[in-house]
């Protein structure tokens, strides 16, 4: 059997021909006008590779250590292997460190980035990686085609790595046959019209046209126990079928939704970004990945797709996510079906109805509305307030400037805004904010408390969105004491906070 299946393997990265049992996969040709839509399904001998010798490597901190343990129980790692799979582990770390270091930096106009927290409609250079050795059937190619994205030894490491567990990732392929059955499971769910259609309604949700966009679906193998979930890079996903659980229902649905994630990047960016920031500005930055793009997701891929898959109600696969994430989802899955329906572009009114929505089943906490808040303090004060934070994305406005604030609150009427003072600051601060009556009720508040020697947070909502948050204390030590009370609360206060 290793036999067989290292030859197969190896006719991959060798001589260039793929295995008889694979399905090549490949977008298609188009002569006249763009195509509709397609979601292609098919095996990848490349694509399962490279995503066993990514687990395997463990070439990120933090991941998921299933697969690497699964494989070295099953075949054993030598020596060899372990420095072949360091060197690959350290080019792709490398590689991601470089990604992260051309995202795009926030601006006080955009302070989650120019397109916000939705998916990025640029090409990474994970997905230049990703389609550089798909495209590659021998070593050689792997470096030739990763020229200007990866160094020449790294490219090296990683041809060399996918070489040597090629020939055990053969066995694998082996016993499941090539995945046909799979594959064909996988595209009588996918390749419906009823399934293209409801694509298509995301695609006009997003304002994207979708004609001439080609999907292709590549399932992978992965180890008992693992979760089930796919992956997008580029237009190509892969989608992980764990030993022992049969291709249903949930597969399609995490299909769609990484489609749809697809999609939502090729939204407009400055649309992205303004979207972004009204539903942070209305319900907090409380979660990663992103609520709104996940909520959405979610309810489309889960609440709206995933029932065509299913012959009944007890087939539908649960909620992705923590409770969190799943009350969302589910309280979204209306206003999503009502949009797609009306073939209506998501908008203003969509996401503040979602981020109402979001505040009512998952009330924020104060800290979850400091990115991208205006803070108004001078250094020294602010200096102990942030020593209670790791990291955070804020614009200083501090009073010894001479901003003229009522009219940069009066601009960014939904910002959250950060006052910390002293007494004195709270007596020279109130006249410059005339004009704008909710502030200066809530500074009066704090200046009572502050006339008793209590340290005090005040907490006022602004008309449209976003809060006042007022933090005065009488010393360093103080305010320190105030920011650590600020950061351990976990919902919005209604009456002011005095430290005991």
């Amino acid at each position: 059997m290793r036999r067989l299946a290292a030859f197969l393997l190896l006719g991959l990265f060798v001589t260039g021909c793929p295995p008889a049992h694979e399905e090549v996969v490949k977008p298609t040709e188009v002569a006249a006008g763009p195509r509709p839509l397609q979601i292609r399904v098919g095996y990848s001998v490349t694509a399962d590779v490279l995503r066993l010798v990514e687990g395997v490597s463990l070439w990120r901190r933090g991941m998921d250590k299933t697969t690497h343990k699964s494989f070295e129980e099953y075949f054993g790692l030598d020596g060899t292997d372990r420095k072949l799979l360091r060197k690959f582990a350290f080019a792709r770390s490398e590689l991601e460190e470089r990604y992260q270091k051309q995202v795009q930096k926030p601006s006080f106009e955009k302070p989650f980035g120019p397109e916000g927290r939705f998916p990025s409609g640029k090409v990474s250079l994970v997905e230049k990686f990703w389609t550089a050795v798909m495209k590659a059937d021998q070593p050689a190619a792997v470096s030739r085609s990763m020229a200007g994205i990866m160094e020449p030894a790294d490219a090296e490491a990683v041809a060399a790595a996918l070489v040597r567990l090629a020939p055990r990732a053969g066995e694998l392929i082996q016993q499941h046959g090539g995945y046909q059955n799979e594959v064909a499971a996988l595209k009588g769910m996918l390749e419906r019209e009823q399934v293209r259609g409801l694509i298509e309604a995301l695609g006009r949700f997003a304002g994207v046209k979708t004609a001439g966009i080609e999907f292709l679906v590549h399932p992978v193998w992965a180890p008992k126990g693992s979760p089930f979930e796919a992956v997008a890079y580029g237009d190509r996903i892969l989608v992980n079928l764990p030993e022992g659980k049969p291709v249903g229902p949930v597969h399609g649905a995490l299909v769609v939704h990484e489609i749809g994630r697809r999609l939502l990047s090729r939204m407009d960016a400055e649309k992205k970004a303004f979207l972004t920031l009204r539903f942070i500005e209305t319900a907090g930055n409380q979660r990663s990945p992103f609520a709104l793009v996940e909520g959405i997701l979610d309810s489309f891929s889960h609440g709206l797709a995933a029932p065509l898959f299913c012959k009944g109600p007890g087939e539908v696969p649960p909620w992705p996510g923590d409770d969190q994430r799943k009350r969302l989802a589910e309280a979204l899955t209306p206003l999503m079906r009502e949009y797609l329906a009306k073939g209506k572009a998501i908008d203003g009114p969509f996401v503040y109805q979602a981020a109402k929505r979001e505040f009512g089943l998952n009330p924020p906490a104060p800290k979850d509305f400091m990115d991208g808040a205006m803070v108004i303090a001078e250094d020294f004060v602010l200096k102990p307030f942030k020593s209670q934070v790791t990291r955070w994305t804020v614009w200083k406005f501090p009073p010894s400037t001479g901003y003229n604030y009522v009219r940069k609150l009066s601009d960014n009427p939904g910002r959250t805004i950060l006052v910390l003072c002293t007494p004195k600051d709270l007596d020279t601060l109130l006249p410059r904010f005339s004009g704008l009556p909710k502030l200066t009720k809530a500074m009066k508040t704090a200046a009572r408390y502050m006339d008793r020697g209590e340290p005090v947070l005040v907490t006022m909502p602004r008309i449209s969105r976003g809060y006042y948050f007022i933090l005065t204390a009488n010393n360093p030590s103080d305010m320190k004491d105030l920011a650590k009370s600020f950061y351990d609360l976990k919902k919005i206060p209604k009456d002011p906070v005095v430290l005991e």
